[in-house]
């Protein structure tokens, strides 16, 4: 029986998650007779199937089928207005208060539609975390900020948030910095550590995908570097999907890359099959530097 939407499923259960993202072949076994028949494979983590978007009858998206593999990192990629933030925003329905928002197509999580009458967008948003471009902190102190989404679902009891706060803050590597000064306010943390911060936040709730919107564009290169060495060890317990106009990131840091063209996906695959062996024109020409 499939899953609704507001089950969560727990990524250990999903075959071959535990073996890692770079994890060998499995070991031939001897055949010692009749073997039971396999399981049907497990459905992609997020996936869209014929989706087009618009704002107020302006096409943004056509017609994109794009599939998310469970426990993998995506990189979007594509110049300026090519429709890649609207298709992430999307898969979160973080578009749905926006005014003239039209979608058509089906998004799933896990083979269930994110968008049937039943699905709660409250529960989306929990399983399907965001992180955005700049840093937006809560006018909360650190410790409300990072079990913020904690106490709104009630996924934990009072007494288990402080160490909720301080896995979550050493997860993300800022414990060290903030231990000491939990009830102040987060924006006297620097650009890096705010971001930081969100992330904690985010990953505090223990999404199944975590959506990322150019999140290292305002960083400088060390609070950079932390980011992507978070978000390698984050796959494959969680499903990344991240929006870069930084070529060099997508290369080093995803396993899958979108290529996203004049309203319309271009191209997707292996990362090192569209940098290297592109199938489509409009590929070859941005991941060589020809424009965008």
């Amino acid at each position: 029986m499939v899953k609704t939407i507001n089950e969560r499923i727990d990524p250990g259960t999903v075959p071959g998650l535990a073996r890692g993202r770079h994890a060998g072949a499995p070991a031939v076994r001897a055949c010692t007779g009749p073997q039971p028949a396999a399981a049907p494979p497990a459905p992609p983590a997020l996936a869209a199937h014929g989706v087009s978007l618009s704002f107020g009858g302006t096409a943004v998206l056509s017609d994109v089928d794009l599939e998310f593999p469970t426990g993998s990192i995506t990189a979007l990629v594509g110049p300026t207005g090519c429709g890649k933030t609207t298709f992430l925003r999307s898969l979160n329905r973080m578009n749905d208060r926006v005014p003239g928002f039209h979608r058509t197509g089906t998004l799933t999580l896990f083979g269930d539609d994110l968008y049937a009458p039943s699905a709660d967008p409250l529960v989306v948003r929990r399983r399907v975390g965001m992180l955005f471009q700049r840093p937006n902190p809560f006018p909360l102190s650190i410790h409300e900020n990072v079990v913020a989404g904690v106490k709104a679902h009630r996924l934990a009891p009072r007494s288990k948030l402080r160490e909720i706060t301080e896995s979550r803050l050493r997860e993300v590597g800022l414990w060290d910095a903030v231990a000491d000064r939990l009830g102040t306010s987060p924006f006297r943390l620097s650009g890096g550590q705010q971001q930081l911060l969100c992330l904690a936040r985010a990953l505090a709730v223990e999404p199944d995908v975590l959506l990322l919107d150019e999140p290292t564009s305002s960083l400088d290169p060390v609070s950079t570097e932390a980011v992507e060495h978070l978000l390698s060890t984050l796959a494959p317990a969680i499903t990344i999907v991240v929006v870069t106009h930084n070529l060099a990131q997508a290369r080093r840091l995803s396993d899958r890359t979108a290529f996203f063209f004049d309203g319309r996906l271009a191209e997707s695959g292996e990362t090192a099959q569209v940098f290297e062996q592109p199938v489509s024109d409009a590929t070859r020409r941005y991941v060589t530097g020809r424009f965008g």
